[in-house]
């Protein structure tokens, strides 16, 4: 009993830390994704990227 109890104890906080890692990669990279290679203005999809390359930097 005492060591399922202290592997369950332990176990949430090592779920904690991976979620918290998984969702700064995962901010991080969509946060990369999106910046203006000209500007690097922030957008919040690829879309508003698209249509902000066309409008304000055609020659790229």
């Amino acid at each position: 009993m005492c060591l399922l109890y202290e592997t369950y104890s332990f176990s949430p906080a090592r779920v904690k830390d991976s979620e918290k890692t998984l969702i700064v990669a995962l901010t991080t990279e969509v946060v990369e994704d999106y910046i203006c290679p000209v500007c690097e203005e922030i957008f919040p999809d690829e879309a508003a990227l698209q249509e902000h390359i066309k409008s304000e930097h055609p020659w790229h």
